[in-house]
């Protein structure tokens, strides 16, 4: 099935409250990038940045190939990598990107935040990636947690479900699949990587509609918003977004 990116870039500026978990979201990603998790990368494939890339964040690598198909972010990100011979940016999807000749054969990081579950094929997506990377390449994927507190509150009010079935939101965003930790897990090392690192991240108590409106009113502010992001540890596997790093086996 065949994506608009036209409505779903416009659908995705008009997101609530998506501009702070973007910012929370590359600030955890770059954490676990510099963690000893991650270790030592030299060859980099980051796939559908839009409006928060990790590559210009990145210092000590040898080459990063950035896939963006959504044209505008394509152009976006373009300006970025003018600065750098070792940043090559494409406005191709990853599937398209496997008969490119200016793909690399062995990549030791592939980078897929906040992009899986709106592919069309999260499977062929996965086995792409596992054919890309390097012996004992890493792959870090970011997803939406359906069983975060928010969603488990939402379901016991009757608002919104939990488990698979996607909520209207995750519909009008052409989302494909969403994932628990459990169910993360499974698929992805069902799909030939070895889990190093999983958790998730953010607890939400509301959704992002309510959060935006709580910000707008001044009832949340940065403060409060910190410790949201804080307390993840505390509350295992219910925060907003699941994090995993796995290894190609």
């Amino acid at each position: 099935m065949s994506r608009d990116f036209e409505q779903y870039f416009k659908n995705f500026l008009e997101l609530p409250f998506e501009r702070i978990l973007e910012r929370y979201r590359l600030q955890k990603v770059l954490e676990l990038i510099d963690s000893e998790h991650v270790g030592n990368v030299g060859k980099i494939l980051e796939v559908g940045p839009a409006l928060s890339p990790v590559f210009d964040k990145l210092d000590e690598y040898e080459l990063i190939h950035i896939l963006e198909p959504i044209y505008k972010c394509y152009q976006m990100n373009l300006q970025k990598t003018k600065e750098r011979n070792s940043l090559h940016i494409f406005n191709l999807t990853l599937e398209d990107f496997l008969d490119s000749p200016q793909r690399c054969s062995e990549y030791d990081l592939i980078l897929l935040s906040s992009v899986l579950h709106e592919m069309p094929n999260y499977r062929k997506a996965l086995k792409s990636c596992h054919s890309l990377l390097a012996k004992d390449g890493k792959i870090l994927i970011v997803v939406p947690n359906n069983e975060s507190i928010h969603r488990l509150i939402g379901a016991r009010n009757g608002i919104h479900p939990i488990g698979e079935k996607l909520t209207i939101n995750e519909l009008l965003m052409q989302q494909r699949i969403s994932f628990s930790v459990k169910t993360a897990k499974h698929n992805f090392e069902k799909h030939g990587f070895k889990t190093i690192f999983m958790k998730t991240e953010f607890i939400k108590i509301f959704s992002n509609s309510d959060m935006q409106d709580l910000l707008n009113q001044g009832i949340l502010n940065e403060d409060i918003i910190n410790i949201f992001s804080k307390i993840s540890s505390l509350l295992p596997n219910v925060g907003a977004e699941i994090f995993y790093l796995g290894q190609k086996i």
